[in-house]
């Protein structure tokens, strides 16, 4: 399994990017991406709703990546929200990791009021389809005293 830490400075200037959607190659390689999911947490002040989906895509005869785009609103602007929020990718075949991505949105979401469409990836590998996006979202709500907690997304169809 290969992984890569995306700092939260590089997340941070990711932020700032502004991102219409995921361009695909010049060629138009296929790609497949869940639903929205959307998960309301029940944080300081006013509560943060996340919205999150998965995507894989074809790049080459026999490369994939995955990605999610990370949107917010209600983040804290001057309010600590999260002590840990961390987003999960994955680039599975038959459920088995190929490549695996861990970004870290809680600067981002502590600090930002809101937030669309914010990129996480994309981790990619060389492998043969069928393959998957898929996802889990590691969160502590900053000062519940009840440590992390996991929401387990729901995967792309596959490609």
């Amino acid at each position: 399994m290969k992984s890569r830490l995306v700092s939260a400075a590089a997340v941070s200037a990711l932020a700032l990017t502004p991102v219409i959607g995921f361009a695909g190659p010049a060629s138009a390689a296929p790609f497949k991406c869940s639903v929205n999911q959307p998960k309301t947490f029940p944080t300081p002040g006013t509560d943060t709703r996340l919205t999150i989906y998965l995507c894989v895509e074809k790049e080459g005869a026999s490369s994939y990546s995955a990605r999610a785009g990370v949107s917010y609103a209600n983040g804290g602007g001057s309010i600590n929200k999260f002590d840990k929020l961390e987003v999960h990718v994955r680039l599975e075949r038959y459920d088995v990791v190929q490549a695996g991505l861990v970004c870290n949105f809680f600067p981002i979401v502590n600090f930002g009021v809101s937030g669309d469409n914010i990129p996480c990836g994309p981790i990619g590998d060389t492998t043969t389809s069928p393959v998957t996006a898929d996802g889990t979202v590691i969160y502590n709500i900053d000062g519940d005293g009840l440590g992390d907690f996991r929401w387990d997304l729901t995967g792309s169809p596959s490609l």
